[in-house]
């Protein structure tokens, strides 16, 4: 999985879309330019309320950044840029709070610094790049944003080491029309340029283990419902992690978590 070019990819054509439907004009539209410090800002603005594209601009007249407006709320793509005109960093609020990859860049326009956000909270991958889009670190944070995953990349990009893999389960025990139910909550880190592989299943007070399911996608976390194991066996969620040549690196294994009533 060659998470540079793809998240790139991703934003270029994502941040292209916004940008042309922020130039989209409108004849209800409402332009006021004002002044904070040495900068100029130049708003849209209907009904009374900010919306659509606001631009932020030196006191040289240079375009320093981009944010968008919905009825007074951050709502769609935000751009800063540096004084050479490369973007410094791109996100995308959704009702006010960072929504998807919030990216940060080098002078030149290679990644520096990539983080995800939930709805304002920031969670799973944290990546850190050298120069020229080369990978030096990554993790993977939970909701606390504490680190499960840590990895180091060596000077050309490749996976150097796995410092930590500490994976998390959580079950909550359900009762449906008089079924016992968990409900099965883990994340699922997917380190770059390997092949990682989930799958779930349940095993004896032996350890003899009985795979259920794969997991498919590439969501970063599972929450689902699943019926309670039989007495006597408990869940257990694991992870295989592989090169791209297929090599087996690690195998991580997560069970022994029992639901209340087992």
């Amino acid at each position: 999985m060659v998470i540079s070019l793809s998240i790139k990819r991703d934003l270029q054509l994502f941040l292209s879309i916004l940008i042309l439907a922020g130039c989209t004009s409108n004849n209800q539209v409402k332009i006021e330019t004002s002044h904070e410090g040495s900068s100029t800002i130049k708003a849209r603005y209907t009904n009374g309320m900010r919306n659509g594209r606001t631009e932020i601009y030196d006191g040289s007249g240079h375009l320093r950044g981009i944010r968008t407006y919905k009825n007074d709320s951050l709502s769609g793509i935000s751009i800063d840029y540096f004084s050479n005109g490369i973007m410094s960093d791109s996100l995308t609020y959704v009702c006010g709070k960072p929504q998807g990859y919030w990216a940060h860049y080098y002078q030149d326009g290679n990644f520096r610094h990539i983080a995800y956000y939930y709805f304002g909270l920031q969670f799973g991958p944290d990546i850190w790049y050298r120069r020229d889009d080369i990978l030096k670190s990554f993790s993977f944070l939970n909701f606390e944003k504490e680190p499960i995953v840590e990895c180091t990349y060596n000077t050309h990009g490749n996976l150097d080491s796995i410092i930590k893999m500490d994976l998390k389960v959580i079950l909550t025990d359900e009762e449906q029309n008089g079924s016992q139910l968990v409900e099965f909550f883990a994340y699922l880190p997917k380190i770059p340029f390997t092949d990682d592989s989930y799958s779930i299943g349940i095993a004896d007070q032996n350890h003899v283990k009985q795979k259920l399911c794969d997991i498919k996608g590439s969501n970063f976390l599972i929450d689902t419902v699943l019926s309670a194991p039989p007495n006597g066996y408990h869940l257990y969620l694991k992870c295989d992690v592989k090169s791209d040549d297929g090599k087996l690196l690690r195998t991580h294994v997560v069970e022994m978590i029992k639901s209340e009533n087992q």
